[in-house]
């Protein structure tokens, strides 16, 4: 499919074609109208395609975060389930745990927040990567320069040191600036805010399992304690 914008771009270019020949006054205009017409239908379709497009990707997207959120609520809950302890105690069965609202909550929060960090850790990893590369190139330069430098201290000088060290003398300086500006974009995409955000996600998330498993075992205790005096009746 033809980009919208080449499309865009044919378009205004059969419009100005249109404008000459009624400026030029030309008999017949229609074989410009029809490029026109011609051209914005094209347009229309290559629009409703990229739209229809755009909606199976959204619905695509939204499945996943569905299934990533039901994954980690179904992992949340038998995480409680497991430290609540067996299903059967002293010959008495417990009662079934039941899925806590809060633990749900928590657990689909942090999901959703979790994957929002993992996609700005991405783009942040690009950018530093970038950042380290040239930091790299800087330190591989002044590591010659200080070997150069090392050597002609020792009274070992060779002809090209001095135009060798002018040249890694300029290529440093122009390195540092490159190596600061990397540095500085990289840390416009450090995603410090949603590492808190999972931060706190998890501790929510913690505590309401830790209240969860503690009202399951209260009710197990209560089972345990009915059984047994039913047992003494």
């Amino acid at each position: 499919m033809k980009s919208i914008s080449e499309i865009e771009s044919r378009l205004a270019g059969a419009r100005v074609n249109l404008t000459a020949a009624l400026e030029r006054g030309d008999a017949d205009t229609t074989p410009f109208r029809n490029a026109v017409i011609e051209i914005e239908r094209e347009l229309a379709a290559a629009q409703a395609e990229q739209a229809s497009a755009e909606r199976a990707r959204q619905c695509a997207e939204q499945d996943r975060l569905s299934e990533l959120s039901a994954n980690a609520v179904s992992k949340a809950h038998n995480a409680v389930v497991d430290a609540a302890g067996a299903d059967v105690v002293a010959g008495v069965d417990m009662p079934t745990v039941i899925n806590d609202p809060a633990v749900s909550n928590a657990a689909a929060r942090l999901a959703a927040v979790r994957d929002r960090l993992n996609r700005e850790e991405a783009t942040y990893q690009s950018h530093n990567a970038k950042y380290l590369n040239l930091k790299g190139r800087l330190t591989d330069k002044e590591h010659i320069r200080d070997e150069i430098l090392a050597r002609r201290v020792t009274g070992d000088e060779k002809p090209g040191d001095a135009a060798e060290v002018a040249l890694l003398a300029e290529d440093i300086s122009s390195l540092k600036e490159l190596v600061a500006d990397a540095h500085r974009n990289a840390e416009r995409y450090r995603p410090n805010t949603s590492r808190r955000t999972v931060a706190d996600a998890e501790a929510e998330l913690a505590k309401a399992q830790s209240r969860s498993v503690y009202l399951a075992k209260q009710a197990r205790l209560q089972e345990l304690e009915r059984a047994f005096l039913a047992a003494h009746a």
